[in-house]
């Protein structure tokens, strides 16, 4: 038969025709050259790599007339014989079919003799890991100290069942799997040589049906060339892999990218229609979305399907479908039938699909906009009718509970003052509740808050989403260290003036800073982070024409060098200067800080609910009946 089938027509007669395993090639160019032979070589790798060829190009370099070459002639007796496979000191033993310990015995009876014709006797060992455990035991002594005119050439695709003692005797070298790009490479040479029409696109499938191997690339290409006549078309041999069209995979990601489940079913029933393998449909699916998402971060493409779909899907969305893509992959062996698997996994992405927010979604209408937010604003003076009030003002960057955590204390209730509102209202609470109220109290507010008791208040203040930016001045705490019950406020403080409606927020000058300002500068920055959680835990004050700042020293750690450019930043920005001198000087102790006047507001909302809660005539009715008490620590602020 004249015809010969292309993996042998094209197997690679020296180093420089290998594809795909320079690495090898490059160390045994090298050992040839410098005539630093070992005496036993294991090549391991997946079928199809070039084990067997390298070992034949060796086997020739080495009994090539022309002297040990990393470059043999191919052209003498040796080198014709070895292409051929009838060099008579060229070996070759298939340990499958051989794995007895009488034939490797019989094998190592004739180590001891010379070479007939050529420069070394080679020993090559297909599937050498098939040899049972006494042929390896056989073989150890010859293979640690052999004849100086012996080499053995080991090949096997499973090493981890050779015997240690035999890999440890040889120089191993793994030979990689092909990519995918090398082998279209190789086929498209391989296809103009030969002057075979073909369309570029067929390649591809072939190589990915080829999994790695070239042996198997070349065998699929001479069925594509039975199968397709004298010109190779892409769809001919999509069809005789079974390999579906991956226009197939872009339909599915439009339909559920669109929400249309029955336009999805009528895909999937296109594709049932080919009879695929759904576990490969599943993998080419998975492949699709990896490139896509390849695509997003590179912000590049070699298919413009690919590019153009990376611009146009959410990424966190391709992460999802991703991951349960590769979930349903694991579970279809569980399905009833691969295409029900199928059909559920991509009807489980199109349900969990996050919802689209329509443009606009966030902005509340003015029918629909939040209430405004409360502000008590603290301002004690010589007279008793003076109304005692904390200040809250909405913003963006606020003192969040996180923020003030303490990083070694007991911990306290979560407190929430993530800002929503737009503006700020004054609640005032009366500090002698038998004084008349104020005359310009307006009737309508009057109404609302009449018979709010000044914990719901407070309770209010801490469950608002606006910023705190003054809290409860001295003459609270005085108060309460005396225990002296807070009276229940008798209605909402009138709004002075219209500028008292709008935001305004209580903003302190780099001079004016002091201990007990240093609250509202830090409610006031924008800054979060390590950052925050340092000037939460400390307090400050303008010194000599500068900020000096006094964290506690158990925060130490947090102040990285990151975090002080994050804190000078945000304090130029709020005190409005290019250049602001501050230091930083650690303390044990320190001052009343930002985050424990939370902690202090939220402590005084708690004692405020329970006495409320004490003098309930239900409650007290319950716990008389039932003998119940209500422990302080249970009481929960509404979030």
């Amino acid at each position: 038969m004249s015809y010969q089938v292309l993996a042998r027509k094209w197997r690679p007669k020296d180093f420089s025709e290998l594809v795909g395993q320079q690495q090898t090639a490059q160390a045994l160019i090298n050992a040839l050259e410098s005539q630093r032979l070992h005496h036993a070589y294991l090549f391991t790798g997946t079928r199809g790599v070039g084990k067997t060829t390298i070992a034949r190009i060796l086997s020739k370099s080495l009994n090539c007339e022309t002297g040990i070459t990393s470059t043999p002639c191919g052209e003498c007796a040796s080198c014709v014989e070895i292409n051929q496979g009838n060099f008579v000191d060229l070996l070759e033993i298939d340990a499958a079919s051989k794995t007895k310990v009488e034939d490797t015995r019989e094998l190592l009876d004739n180590v001891q003799y010379r070479p007939t014709r050529g420069r070394y006797k080679v020993y090559l060992i297909d599937e050498v890991h098939m040899l049972s455990g006494h042929s390896f035991n056989a073989l150890l002594k010859t293979l640690e100290e052999p004849p100086p005119h012996v080499i053995f050439l080991l090949a096997t695709t499973d090493p981890q069942k050779m015997p240690v003692t035999v890999l440890s005797r040889c120089l191993q070298f793994h030979l990689r799997r092909m990519e995918e790009p090398e082998i279209i490479s190789h086929l498209s040479h391989i296809l103009e040589a030969e002057n075979i029409p073909f369309e570029m696109e067929a390649l591809p499938a072939i190589a990915k049906g080829a999994d790695g191997s070239m042996r198997d690339a070349l065998s699929l290409l001479d069925q594509a060339i039975a199968y397709c006549g004298d010109n190779i078309k892409a769809q001919v041999v999509l069809d005789m892999l079974g390999t579906l069209d991956r226009d197939y995979s872009f339909q599915l990601l439009e339909a559920i990218e669109s929400g249309d489940a029955k336009r999805l079913i009528e895909v999937i029933e296109n594709i049932a229609q080919f009879s695929p393998d759904f576990n490969e449909l599943i993998g080419d699916w998975l492949s699709l979305l990896h490139q896509i998402a390849v695509s997003q971060a590179t912000q590049s493409s070699d298919d413009p399907k690919v590019l153009s779909w990376s611009n146009q899907i959410n990424a966190a969305d391709l992460q999802l479908y991703y991951q349960l893509s590769l979930q349903a992959k694991r579970d279809l062996v569980y399905a009833p039938h691969p295409r029900q698997g199928f059909e559920m996994a991509m009807l489980r992405i199109m349900a969990f699909k996050p919802a689209t927010k329509p443009p606009g979604s966030g902005n509340k209408s003015p029918e629909n906009k939040a209430p405004e937010a409360t502000q008590i604003d603290t301002d004690p003076g010589p007279s008793p009718s003076k109304n005692q009030s904390v200040n809250v003002e909405s913003g963006a960057n606020n003192l969040t509970h996180s923020a003030m955590n303490p990083v070694e204390s007991q911990p306290v209730a979560s407190l929430n003052i993530a800002s929503k509102s737009q503006s700020n209202v004054a609640l005032a609470y009366d500090e002698h509740p038998q004084l008349s109220a104020d005359e310009n109290v307006k009737s309508q507010e009057n109404d609302v808050t009449a018979h709010l008791s000044k914990a719901e208040q407070i309770k209010q203040i801490i469950k608002q989403p606006a910023k705190l930016t003054m809290v409860v001045d001295n003459e609270v705490k005085n108060e309460r260290q005396a225990q002296q019950p807070i009276e229940p406020a008798d209605r909402l403080a009138s709004i002075e003036s219209q500028s008292q409606q709008s935001e305004t927020v209580k903003t302190i000058a780099f001079e004016d800073v002091t201990e007990n300002e240093w609250f509202h500068v830090v409610a006031g920055l924008n800054l979060t982070g390590h950052g925050l959680q340092v000037l939460s835990n400390a307090t400050a004050n303008y010194q000599n024409g500068k900020l000096i700042i006094n964290p506690l020293s158990r925060i130490e750690s947090l102040l990285t060098p990151s975090a002080q450019d994050n804190i000078l930043s945000a304090l130029k920005s709020y005190f409005k200067q290019d250049h602001l001198p501050l230091s930083y000087e650690f303390v044990e102790q320190t001052s009343e800080t930002p985050r424990e006047r939370l902690a202090r507001l939220h402590e005084l909302a708690i004692d405020e609910a329970n006495s409320e809660l004490q003098n309930d005539p239900q409650i007290k009715f319950l716990m008389e009946k039932l003998s119940a008490t209500l422990p302080r620590e249970s009481i929960q602020l509404k979030k």
